[in-house]
C-alpha cells in the first residue's frame, strides 16, 4: 500500500490545527464562572484631558445585577511607573454602572485628567442572581490623556 507524502503532510496538519484549538479554548477558561461569561474594559482618550473608560460584561443567563461596582482610575507622569491613585468611582453612587435583570451591561465612565498624563484603571465587575454571584478585576491599558 502506497501513502502519499502529500496526503501524510495533510493529515498530519489537520491533527496540529485540532491540538492548537484545543489548548486555546483550555486557556480561555479563566475568565468564566458560574455567572460571568465574558468581561472587558478599555479606554479612549477623548480630548481636553477627558478620557472615556468603556466596560462591558455578560452573564451566563439574566442576573438580577451585573456590571462594574468599583472603578479606579489611575495617573502617571510616564506611563510606565509612578502610578497613583487619582480616583474612584463606586456603583452605589453611579447607577449607570450597573444593569438589573439583564444578561449584558455596557457603560462608560468619563474621567477628567491632564493632557499630556497617562492613565489606566482597575475595574471591579460583578454579576449576581437569586443570592449568588461572582467577582472579576480587569486592569485596562494605558492610555496618553490628550
Amino acid at each position: 500500500m502506497y501513502i502519499s507524502k502529500n496526503r501524510v503532510l495533510r493529515v498530519l496538519c489537520v491533527c496540529l490545527i485540532c491540538a492548537f484549538v484545543m489548548s486555546s479554548v483550555a486557556t480561555a477558561e479563566p475568565y468564566a464562572s458560574n455567572y460571568i461569561e465574558s468581561y472587558i474594559a478599555y479606554p479612549y482618550a477623548d480630548g481636553h484631558g477627558t478620557v472615556t473608560f468603556y466596560f462591558s460584561i455578560t452573564g451566563d443567563t439574566k442576573m438580577t445585577d451585573i456590571g462594574a461596582t468599583r472603578i479606579d482610575v489611575y495617573e502617571s507622569s510616564d506611563g510606565q511607573s509612578n502610578w497613583h491613585h487619582a480616583k474612584t468611582y463606586q456603583s452605589q453612587y453611579i447607577s449607570s454602572m450597573m444593569g438589573h435583570n439583564v444578561i449584558q451591561h455596557n457603560s462608560e465612565i468619563k474621567h477628567r485628567g491632564t493632557i499630556g498624563k497617562y492613565y489606566r484603571a482597575d475595574v471591579t465587575f460583578y454579576a449576581g442572581r437569586n443570592g449568588g454571584g461572582d467577582t472579576r478585576y480587569y486592569t485596562t491599558s494605558t492610555i496618553l490623556a490628550k
